[in-house]
């Protein structure tokens, strides 16, 4: 099912969601009054009148443990998106965007809808998923429309909503990974669904990329990895790997990047040759990052873990450190590195020096 919402004309306070047609995200669970009610996600969001709220569940608790990312005590949360301007992550309860330049914040994308952290952000779209694993497709700070088809019977702790992963293939397509095992591509301007193929790889810790072409998609999971093709969503291949904690990334000619499981570093996995190359570091890195098959970092605390090939890692110390990363991205040039750090935000770093060269200013609260 398919439903869509007409352009809201927003003024003053109704920015705020107060006043006009709200979405509500999830019905109360009979027979717990004491349990707060689920929160409801306003139709659009506008920075300059947002009321930022921290805390509070969106969904009714998933069948397996907590959703910490409800109460976290943290503002800032991933992904971290880039663009050659922009970047784009989490702030307390809503999507936003900050001007790399400047380091001010420039607009709120899209209100936060369930209790995980996902969204997908490209040209005049985002997207971010409810409760009940519908996606729903924002422009200027409002929604405009839904993308049905997920169910979330397979939710738990970790994908409270029952989505797994977000990737665009192109300004309009754009593909979702659900806990009911389906890959689903949407052309997300009509709202329609195009395509769809089941997912038979393990469950737990899945992930969705990019592939190493532009137009193919990665699947990480627990035991390795499962590449698609972007359009057909057809399987062209499968590979079992080591396990890591955050999923595996993309460098380029059948290299992937991640947090290994084993062992204390970043992990390198050749697919070709099966080779696998462990860069130590001294805690295990929260976040890591690559720049094609080049340049690989983990944020590392108080240093900047770098490596590239055929060098023995480099530590270079931060002028701010960063013990609560939650994601790392490299500038185009891959010279600066953009790091967010749950507690104290966003920032960009010279990769060769650690100097801080832009701290990102939090919009100011109502």
């Amino acid at each position: 099912m398919i439903r869509r919402y007409g352009r809201r004309v927003v003024l003053g306070a109704a920015a705020l969601g107060v006043s006009g047609e709200l979405l509500t995200a999830c019905g109360a669970q009979p027979g717990h009054r004491t349990r707060p009610s689920p929160r409801v996600a306003p139709q659009c969001v506008d920075l300059g009148q947002h009321n930022f709220i921290r805390g509070g569940r969106f969904c009714e608790a998933a069948p397996s443990g907590n959703q910490e990312s409800s109460v976290s005590p943290l503002d800032h949360h991933g992904p971290l998106g880039m663009t050659a301007t922009t970047l784009t992550s989490y702030y307390i309860d809503a999507v936003i965007e900050w001007d790399i330049a400047t380091g001010e914040p420039m607009r709120l994308l899209a209100p936060k809808r369930s209790d995980s952290w996902l969204y997908a952000h490209r040209g005049a779209w985002t997207v971010n998923p409810r409760c009940d694993a519908t996606l729903v497709a924002h422009r200027d700070g409002c929604a405009v429309a839904e993308l049905t088809g997920h169910t979330s019977d397979g939710r738990s702790g970790t994908s409270p909503d029952g989505i797994q992963g977000l990737c665009w293939v192109s300004d309009n397509q754009l593909v979702s990974l659900g806990a009911d095992d389906t890959l689903r591509s949407w052309r997300v301007s009509e709202a329609t669904q195009t395509v769809q193929t089941k997912v038979i790889t393990p469950a737990g810790n899945r992930t969705l990329g990019p592939g190493w072409q532009s137009d193919t998609l990665l699947v990480s999971h627990s035991g390795g990895v499962e590449i698609f093709d972007a359009h057909t969503l057809q399987s062209l291949h499968t590979h079992a790997g080591p396990p890591t904690t955050n999923g595996w990334q993309t460098m380029g000619d059948g290299l992937l990047l991640g947090i290994s499981a084993d062992d204390v570093g970043m992990m390198i996995w050749n697919t070709v040759t099966g080779h696998h190359q462990l860069i130590p570091t001294s805690d295990p890195p929260r976040a890591v990052t690559a720049a094609g098959t080049d340049l690989v970092a983990a944020v590392d605390g108080p240093v900047l873990v770098v490596h590239r090939p055929d060098t023995s890692a480099e530590e270079i110390p931060l002028a701010d450190p960063s013990y609560q990363t939650g994601a790392a991205v490299f500038s185009p040039d891959s010279a600066l590195l953009h790091i967010l750090d749950q507690r104290t935000g966003l920032r960009t770093v010279d990769v060769a020096t650690g100097h801080t060269i832009t701290t990102y200013r939090n919009p100011t609260p109502l």
